[in-house]
């Protein structure tokens, strides 16, 4: 999902196969823990400003398993608590996951607890730190009607103390108004590249043995999102922006239903010519 990282790759087809293999004893590895400057995938909602921590291998999943987070805000001197969800995201089943608002008194790491009946696992995130808040990407756009259209965008202004390491595209179906389910992440992409078609096939390589091949279907909105991400040294997320655009796939005309629409047209600007001229000739 959203907090993929080069490192995670090879974790993640581990965690796949302890799952598969349905182990008993907990396992919950590569945790996340980073603010994300977040539009468009709460329909009517502004940006939010968030922390957004989890972890992105667990096995067994929900309904098995249930985790808590905790940690104190330093700030506000309260402590920060609650459950973690489980988060059955298409492309990758073994998120558990939660976000807060963004306070810089919560800079340190979460504590979860994971229960599988008498099995308990506690782990922790890396620390957040003091991060800057990333800009989201400009000039957001959509071009084409089908299954595989182009999304494309430009970088925006940077903040002192903050880099653009690099991008990723998701695709998700928008389910309701303030759900959605993942589908679809890209590789990282370079900064230079500001453009990415959709592909056919919307399953990850890294993660297809956990989904089934999927495809943008006729009529369904999907919330296309562009992330700018600034990574730290080991190439986990500092801190990140993801902008959000709703796109309803439509058919692609077929080849003679097209001709047809042209000569249409072209026969409607014909006669609208030869009325036109017409009357210049009576007037005359």
């Amino acid at each position: 999902m959203h907090k993929l990282s080069r490192h995670l790759i090879g974790a993640f087809v581990l965690a796949a196969a302890a799952h598969g293999a349905g182990a008993a004893t907990i396992v919950a590895e590569n945790p996340y823990n980073f603010r994300d400057n977040n539009f468009g995938l709460l329909a009517g909602m502004p940006a939010r400003d968030i922390i957004v921590f989890g972890m992105f291998s667990v096995s067994p999943d929900a309904p098995g398993t249930t985790a808590t987070f905790f940690q104190r805000d330093t700030l506000a001197n309260v402590d920060v608590t609650g459950p973690l969800p489980a988060q059955d995201y298409t492309f990758n089943p073994w998120v558990f996951e939660d976000v807060v608002p963004y306070s810089p008194g919560l800079g340190g790491a979460w504590t979860f607890e994971f229960r599988n009946g008498a099995d308990v696992a506690v782990r922790e995130t890396y620390p957040l730190g003091d991060v800057p808040l990333m800009p989201l990407a400009e000039n957001v756009t959509i071009v084409g009607v089908g299954p595989t259209p182009t999304v494309q965008w430009n970088l925006p202004a940077l903040p002192a103390g903050t880099a653009v390491d690099w991008a990723s595209v998701f695709v998700l179906e928008r389910l309701s108004a303030t759900t959605f389910d993942i589908l679809h992440l890209s590789d990282n992409l370079p900064v230079s590249q500001t453009s990415y078609a959709i592909p056919a096939n919307l399953v990850n390589p890294a993660f297809g043995a956990a989904v089934t091949d999927l495809s943008l279907v006729d009529g369904k909105t999907y919330i296309v999102a562009v992330a700018l991400v600034d990574g730290d040294e080991f190439g986990r997320i500092r801190t990140r922006s993801l902008y959000g655009i709703d796109y309803t796939t439509a058919p692609i005309p077929e080849p003679a239903t097209t001709m047809l629409m042209l000569t249409g047209l072209a026969g409607v600007a014909g006669a609208t010519w030869a009325r036109r001229r017409r009357g210049e000739v009576r007037g005359t």
